[in-house]
Parts: structure tokens; sequence; C-alpha cells
């Protein structure tokens, strides 16, 4: 038969430009998704439909770097010198090669296989298997399946008090941390922190700072029973009758408030941070008092604290956020929720998982107005860590000292470097 259309084989549809396209795959190698994920979220992304031999050509066309690939181009000294890295800041230890992996590709854009990274971690640190073993301890909390119908169904939302200034104990300094995590994904919406995460106007803010980039809010809170959140269940409240006034507030309430030991998801992540970042962060800060470069009985010292430390923390919880997000998890097969792929692709592709986005749609434009009718605290207020004036006065020493890398391993040596210009200032001897 004659082909009249002019048009042979199947309807793919339109393939994307070239950077959409190759910033998409790139990410799902740094998920870890397989080739029929892949296949699968650019057809629901874009409407792109492939086959897997088009994924590979793609891949070799676009310069995608698979971990496959990398085996053939390095050897394990190469491998190992990038496991060295991560690891050579103390904070990484007993993560899991998996994890290891995840960050030598966010910091080095490189992929390389799991196996290459566990013998480079057994080499770095013979006794690293022994120390990521956990013991038997006893349940105190029974525990049961999670159960969501998708993500945005359920945010839960929580602060972290370990590096606060009650657990520092190095005077009137600390860093508190809040999160809103999905329920049903796992997914890390924000992790962020704050000058005061028990402040209900700073927390009202984090609320719609999450609002407004998503043009959403989820169908329901859930927190601990602090005072801090009674503005944020103000402003759920408003927004959800004003966008969804048919949803059963019996049903489906709006706010649910627990005991902080029951806000499972939210308790979960701090555990996973504590255990894979936090222990080695806490000890870092605290070094600058054991050492005695930090004095909290110092204006000085307190204010340049305030103002270097909790960007170098912010730092590591986005790292850490990236890596969480883009996790693979091992297949679990008692869960009710999606096991064995990244909280970001359950996230982004519910449909896909077997889920539904319940999310509830907003116009981002009413959050200023709520931000000035509701909420007596301005949102540049509730984030403030340290005086315009002071302020003025660490970006230039900051920049003085040529722009450090703001890791914690560098962190006490640019407070130094920093703090000695900003005494010289305050003495006259630098105009």
């Amino acid at each position: 038969m004659v082909n009249r259309t002019g048009k042979n084989g199947s309807d793919c549809g339109t393939r994307p430009p070239d950077d959409l396209l190759t910033a998409e795959l790139r990410l799902y190698e740094q998920e870890g998704l397989s080739q029929q994920t892949r296949i699968d979220r650019l057809k629901n992304k874009f409407d792109y439909k492939i086959s897997k031999s088009t994924l590979n050509k793609l891949h070799n066309e676009l310069g995608i770097q698979t971990a496959r690939k990398t085996r053939r181009l390095i050897g394990q000294d190469v491998a190992t010198s990038l496991v060295a890295d991560v690891l050579d800041d103390g904070l990484h230890e007993r993560n899991s090669p998996a994890i290891v992996r995840q960050y030598v590709q966010l910091r080095h854009d490189i992929s390389i296989p799991r196996d290459m990274v566990r013998v480079g971690m057994s080499q770095m640190e013979p006794a690293g298997a022994a120390k990521r073993q956990g013991g038997k301890l006893k349940q105190k909390i029974p525990r049961k399946a999670l159960i969501a119908v998708g993500p945005w169904s359920e945010f839960s939302c929580d602060g972290h008090e370990k590096l606060s200034t009650a657990a520092l104990r190095m005077g009137p300094v600390g860093i508190p941390i809040y999160e809103i995590r999905d329920k049903a994904s796992g997914y890390i919406v924000d992790l962020r922190v704050v000058p005061n995460a028990r402040l209900s106007d700073t927390i009202g803010h984090v609320y719609l700072d999450m609002a407004e980039e998503w043009s959403a809010i989820p169908l329901q809170i859930t927190t601990d029973k602090g005072s801090e959140v009674g503005l944020m269940y103000a402003l759920q409240l408003a927004l959800r009758k004003e966008y969804a006034p048919d949803i059963d507030e019996i049903k489906f309430p709006a706010c649910v408030g627990l005991k902080s030991t029951r806000n499972i998801t939210a308790e979960q992540l701090w555990h996973w941070m504590r255990e894979k970042m936090s222990f080695g962060l806490e000890d870092i800060v605290k070094e600058g008092q054991t050492n005695g470069l930090f004095l909290g009985t110092d204006d000085t010292h307190v204010n340049l604290f305030n103002w270097l430390w909790p960007q170098i923390v912010q730092s590591h919880l986005d790292e850490f956020k990236t890596i969480w997000n883009r996790h693979k998890r091992r297949d679990q097969h008692q869960k009710l929720l999606p096991s064995a792929t990244s909280p970001a692709n359950v996230f982004e592709n519910p449909q896909g998982n077997q889920l539904e986005r319940t999310s509830i749609e907003i116009d981002r434009a009413v959050i200023p107005q709520l931000r000035a009718q509701l909420i007596e605290t301005s949102r540049e207020e509730a984030y403030r860590w340290v005086s315009d004036e002071f302020r003025v006065v660490a970006e230039w020493a900051y920049e003085s000292v040529g722009c450090p890398t703001l890791h914690a391993k560098y962190g006490w040596n640019t407070y130094s470097d920093m703090l000695a210009l900003i005494e010289s200032y305050y003495r006259g001897e630098i105009q």
C-alpha cells in the first residue's frame, strides 16, 4: 500500500530541546532510575515516547555519563580518591556505599559503580562497615505501615533542636532547623535553618514560602502540639477554605497535631539526618569553644558565629536534601507505600507509582497579602540572624579572606580569619 502521509513508523511525540533533555536525563541518572522508569518519566513529562535502544542512543549523543560507562574510563585508584574526598570531612563515615556514591556524583558530576565505591570505602576506612552496623534496640513504639493516598495528601512538619542553644551549650548561639516532608514519598519539601524554630511567626513564613514556591498546599499538615504551629494552622485552614471549600473537614482534616514521638514521618528524617550527618556536624561546631576560638560572652564572636555558621549548616542541609530526595531506597515488600525507587521519583511521578497527587492549587499572588495581614513579624525580621550593620562588615570580611567554601571542614579557619579582620576594623586599624 502506498504511504501517502509521508510518515514512517510510530509517533514518538516531539523530542524536547537538547538542554532540557540533557538536564532531565542527568537527573534520572542521579536518582539511579531503571531504564523503564526513565522512559515512563519522559513520556509523562514531555509526551516523548521512546524505546530502551533510543534511550541508550540519547545517553551517548548527549554525553550522559552512566556508571557503566565510568567503569570503563576510570580505575579503582581514581574512584578511591573521589570517595576519599567525601569521607575526608568526617561527616559521612556512617553512610552506606549507595549514599556516598551520590555525594560523589553531586560534588564531582561523575557516576561511579557502587562496588567501586564500596572498595574505596573499605580502603579508606576498614572499620567503616562495623560502624554502620546498628545495635538491636528495644522498640518502644509499635511499628505500623504508613498509609497515604499520594504526594501532597499529608505533609509532616517539625523542628530539630540538636544544634539549638540548649544542645550546643556555647552561650547565646544556636542553629535550629525546620523541615517539611511529604508522607507518601518521603520527599523533603523544605529543610532550612531558622533563627527560632519555636516562634509562630517564623514557622508561618516557612509555610508560606513552601506555598509560594509550589503554588500549592497539601491536603493536610501534621505537626506536634507545640505553640509554634498556631499560625501555620491558621494559614493552612484559610487557604484550604478559599481554594478547596468542598473538602469535608471531618473526613479530611486540614491540620492534625500529634505527640512528637507519633509524628513518624518527621521524626524519622531527624533520625537519619543525625545518623548520617549531624553527629559529625555537631562535634565540629562545638570544636570552636573547645579550642578557644569562640567566646560566648563576646558580642563580636556571637555575631560572627550567627552570620557564618547558619550558612555553613544550610549548605550541608541543601546537600543532604538533594542526596535524600534522589537516593534509591531498598525494596520493602511489607511496605504499603512505594519502595525500590527514589523519593523524588514518587513525588514527581505519582501515577507511575500507583498513587495520586492531591495538592490544592493556589494563586501565589495572595501570599504577600497573607504575610502582611496575618503575620506581625516581617519575613526579613523572622529570618534575621544579625543586624544590617554587622552584616555589611561580615560580608566585607568574607570577601577579604577570599570567599572560602562554606563547609564545616573549613568553618573555624574561615571564622578565625574573618574575626581577625573584624576586630582590627573595630579597633580602627583598618579603614
